[in-house]
């Protein structure tokens, strides 16, 4: 049977904490302090229920052991039924604090020392269920307090006890020894649990940790391998576009104006896109510091991202608020947010006309962008719902809220509420009311 005095999967999850103290409580016995008891999951853990009926079983046969020996053999009469209660109240007192208990048994035993005869061939003053009583509160305070502290306790026990026996039998009795052996005994047997606890504690964190470090290992390779087919297939894809585009005029002579200026704009677009796709593949190969140095986007970069969405045919109405001195992570979300539901617009519903409305409150960026039905063939570009997931992320990373859902008319609208002061939310309230972008 176990009986835990702190919660295993927390001390295991808190690998540092394993690996430095010298004691870590996991489980045989409950807390000697509150905090402990606490920690342990407090009186109503499953496991701190049993370690409670277990020893309140206990209790419960010493005392119906010991009145009736101390009233009958010992001639106690009546007042047995008293002078058996430290005992039973010690195996329960143990559960939060074993060297109380340990002294609430002796100090009941050197009452009965003293009120009650001595009876022949029977051990006194320590009666057998007052050493059983001894023995359980002395394997609890072995394994529930540090090796001083019980050591400390254990001594001075054994130190009162010794006068006591010189008192009333005038000399070091057999059932003295026993009890010296069997407190001895149990202490150890306590500190020998414990210490396996402990250590079993220390193999499990290091076991996770070692898990930890494998899963991580697979991440970055997994990482790098993304990486290189994004440089080999799609970055070179994109190098060769932006060279096409940018070299069309001179390869074909006689182009309208209105051609040369829409390879431009081509041109344009799959270089800032190809900027994009090497500071994406920086990440991957976990390039921290290149991507620290790299500029970001934000509000102030929303009308290049309208003209490029203009380009393609989308028009684009844009009512914003005063956005000077945003935070930048709220400004870079901002930007995100509306690039993802305008590049959603003119691959879904081409032909509509997108609206972004951004309001600044006392206390956050209010984001709305809607679109009417597109005219032309709709959904013409599969969709994976990755770009309704990662603005949701973005939103949430800020402790913010995203919706996204079909309007009545059959438009869509995507809303967005950004706090001015991020903060790490819980989660975020994400409706999505039909539909995958």
């Amino acid at each position: 049977m176990r009986f835990l005095t702190s919660n295993d999967q927390a001390e295991r999850r808190s690998a540092t904490r394993l690996l430095s103290r010298a004691r870590v409580v996991t489980g045989a016995f409950p807390a000697t302090s509150p905090n402990d008891t606490a920690r342990s999951g407090g009186a109503g853990h499953p496991r701190a229920r049993i370690t409670f009926g277990v020893l309140i079983t206990i209790a419960v046969i010493l005392y119906a052991v010991q009145a009736p020996v101390l009233g009958a053999a010992y001639g106690a009469g009546a007042f047995g039924m008293l002078l058996a209660l430290p005992g039973s109240i010690a195996v329960v007192l143990a559960r939060t604090n074993a060297p109380a208990a340990v002294g609430l048994v002796l100090a009941g035993t050197i009452v009965i020392a003293l009120t009650v005869h001595r009876a022949e061939s029977l051990p006194f003053p320590w009666t057998v269920p007052a050493m059983l009583a001894m023995f359980v509160c002395c394997l609890i305070l072995g394994y529930a307090v540090d090796l001083r502290q019980a050591s400390l306790t254990w001594g001075v026990t054994l130190a009162i006890t010794v006068p006591l026996e010189f008192v009333r039998m005038g000399r070091l009795t057999d059932p003295w020894y026993v009890l010296v052996s069997v407190g001895t005994c149990a202490v150890l047997l306590g500190i020998g649990i414990r210490m396996l606890r402990a250590s079993e504690a220390r193999a499990d964190a290091q076991a996770e940790i070692g898990a930890q470090e494998r899963e991580r290992r697979e991440i970055l390779e997994e990482k790098a391998k993304m990486a290189r087919e994004l440089h080999d297939v799609v970055a070179h894809h994109m190098s060769v576009i932006t060279v096409q585009a940018a070299s069309a005029e001179y390869r074909h002579a006689g182009l309208p104006a209105d051609v040369r200026d829409e390879f431009r704009a081509i041109s344009e677009q799959s270089r800032s896109s190809l900027a994009e796709l090497r500071r994406i593949l920086g990440v991957l190969r976990g390039d921290d510091a290149a991507l620290a140095l790299a500029p970001q986007p934000g509000v102030g970069d929303l009308p290049r991202v309208i003209e490029h969405v203009e380009r393609a045919g989308t028009p684009v109405e844009l009512v914003v608020a005063d956005l000077d001195g945003l935070a930048e992570s709220v400004s870079i979300a901002t930007y995100r947010i509306v690039q993802e539901s305008l590049s959603n617009v003119v691959r879904h519903a081409p032909g509509a006309r997108a609206r972004i409305v951004i309001d600044r409150t006392p206390s956050a960026i209010e984001l709305t962008v809607t679109n009417t039905a597109g005219q032309g063939i709709i959904d013409a570009f599969p969709s994976g719902g990755h770009g309704i997931r990662g603005m949701k992320e973005r939103a949430l990373a800020l402790g913010g809220t995203l919706s996204a859902g079909p309007r009545a008319d059959g438009g869509f609208v995507v809303s967005a509420w950004l706090p001015l002061q991020p903060m790490s939310g819980e989660r975020a309230d994400v409706e999505y009311a039909g539909g995958r972008r």
